[in-house]
């Protein structure tokens, strides 16, 4: 797998890459957004790879990634928030 950023509006999207796909794995894609009605709330969807548009999207990761370990809430005490996500690689 690996993980592509879209900056407006912003999501991760990890992907099953081509190499799995020839060894059978499904075609699939883990993607993280905000909640359109809270910020402070990620969506979570799985989705077919054919239902995701990855154009306009850049690669974050050079090595494959082996799973998703978790997604956390992080404040700085101020208006502003962060999202992190967590990768096995």
């Amino acid at each position: 797998m690996h993980l592509y950023l879209r900056e407006n509006p912003r999501t991760l999207y990890l992907v099953t890459s081509s190499h799995e796909e020839s060894h059978g794995r499904p075609r699939r894609v883990l993607v993280f957004r905000p909640a359109e009605d809270n910020p402070y709330q990620a969506v979570v969807e799985f989705l077919h790879k054919d239902q995701v548009n990855l154009s306009n999207t850049i690669r974050l990761t050079s090595r494959v990634v082996k799973g998703c370990l978790g997604l956390i809430y992080v404040t700085d005490g101020a208006s502003e928030y962060t999202l992190r996500l967590y990768l096995s690689i």
